[in-house]
């Protein structure tokens, strides 16, 4: 649906498409697909935990145990009904407590004996998210999920064996890896961690973690996405991915979809946003196929960087925190099923099927549009060219010479008439008055 008439010439006039990763690219239907513990990785298959080869008694594993709680309650997702087969909210989440459910964790039970006392949620330069909760023998719990860099750098400790032990350098470096791997694999990862706490308070400063693990999750493609990007291409259009996952998992992405076009695929993180001028940022932007760990403030940036590099810019995106960038945009494309209100209302064009393959077609009907309207332009000036040098030079020396050269002609000299210039008519002269004269 078109919501604003504009948009469809300058569906026509797109240079650049921003896309938003998440819920337009992908289908924004998470799953945990591998687990990894301390620095053992697990395969996550149909709610089975599968170690080289062998399937894994989860409840038998405190490290699993432990990772399957945090997450539970680290979490705002609402468990609907007795049977637990009914979750509201985000992907991610979902994703993750379906997974604790399915591991045999009685995730209903666990709320009510872990009460949550506060939530701090993600947010700039923070990109992790924490809950407090009330244990059963009156001390409380931190429960930390996040990105694992960031989770990783807040942890000194980790489990092993069932016992809290320290975190070392090499410890460190395998779970660093074993990040990359997964990222590599184009996963969303997040870090997992906790803490024991004697007071209510929530802290202010998050450190001395203890480290559980990590979680991947995939989130499949739409249908057609690769043929799309190509298809855009071969129009001259550019096209960028914004996405808030880290840099490896956004390159493995950028990769599949032939962002790059066949050279080198260039990823920007948002820490760099941050620091640039606008002025160097708008001359970057134009080689940057993927801005990853981007937040709502960094995607308007963005937008408003390839704007400034001169170029007709449009933003997909279905959340609230892509309404900024939306607005921004010279035309803001929202999806109409699994958008939010938010999305749609900023937007010029709602998708009402969510399938970005619409695009192609707009865009190819906005730019027949454009072209009609510059062929009737350039038929009606040339047409009416002759008019224009004819009208011209006669409005600047006058009426005259215009009766002189379309009239003159026609009269003949007569020596009985005289022609009065002022009109056209000949103007008899008594032939005894001109034999005086």
């Amino acid at each position: 649906a078109v919501r604003h008439l504009t948009a469809v010439e300058t569906l026509g006039s797109v240079q650049v498409f921003c896309l938003d990763k998440t819920g337009t690219l992908t289908m924004n239907r998470m799953a945990v697909v591998s687990v990894a513990t301390g620095d053992s990785p697990l395969a996550v298959t149909d709610g089975v935990f599968v170690k080289a080869g062998e399937s894994v008694d989860v409840m038998a594993n405190e490290e699993l145990v432990r990772l399957m709680q945090v997450v539970s309650l680290c979490s705002e997702t609402v468990i609907v009904g007795k049977d637990e087969t009914a979750i509201e909210g985000s992907a991610t989440e979902t994703a993750l407590v379906e997974m604790a459910i399915n591991a045999g964790v009685d995730v209903g039970l666990l709320r009510d004996q872990f009460p949550t006392l506060k939530i701090r949620h993600r947010a700039e330069g923070r990109p992790f998210m924490s809950t407090l909760h009330s244990s059963p023998d009156g001390k409380h719990l931190l429960a930390v999920k996040g990105s694992p860099d960031e989770v990783l750098a807040i942890s000194d400790y980790y489990m092993k064996d069932g016992k809290r032990a320290r975190l070392t350098q090499t410890v460190r470096d395998n779970i660093v890896a074993e990040n990359e791997r997964m990222a590599g694999d184009a996963l969303r990862v997040l870090g997992v961690a906790y803490k024991d706490l004697t007071s209510a308070r929530m802290p202010r400063s998050t450190g001395n973690l203890v480290w559980l693990g990590l979680a991947g999750m995939a989130d499949p493609m739409r249908t057609g996405m690769n043929e799309l990007m190509s298809i855009y291409h071969r129009a001259g259009i550019k096209t960028v991915m914004i996405t808030g996952d880290q840099s490896a998992t956004a390159q493995a992405i950028g990769r599949q979809l032939g962002l790059s076009e066949g050279r080198p695929l260039n990823v920007m993180e948002s820490g760099a946003l941050e620091s640039l001028d606008p002025a160097l940022l708008a001359g970057l932007v134009k080689d940057v196929h993927v801005f990853a760990r981007v937040s709502p403030a960094h995607k308007l940036k963005i937008v408003r960087a390839l704007q400034d590099a001169g170029n007709v810019v449009a933003m997909t995106g279905d959340g609230i925190n892509d309404g900024p960038a939306l607005k921004a945009a010279d035309i803001g494309v929202a999806m109409g099923e699994s958008g939010t209100d938010v999305a749609r209302a900023v937007s010029d064009v709602v998708l009402e099927d969510d399938n970005l393959n619409t695009m192609e077609v707009a865009v190819r009907q906005g730019r027949t549009i454009y072209n009609n309207i510059r062929k009737t332009i350039h038929f009606m000036v040339s047409t009416n060219l002759t008019e224009i040098e004819v009208i011209t030079p006669c409005s600047c020396c006058g009426s005259i010479w215009l009766r002189i050269f379309s009239r003159g002609w026609r009269c003949r000299w007569n020596p009985r008439n005289l022609m009065s210039w002022r009109g056209t008519r000949a103007i008899p002269v008594n032939p005894s008055s001109a034999a005086k004269t």
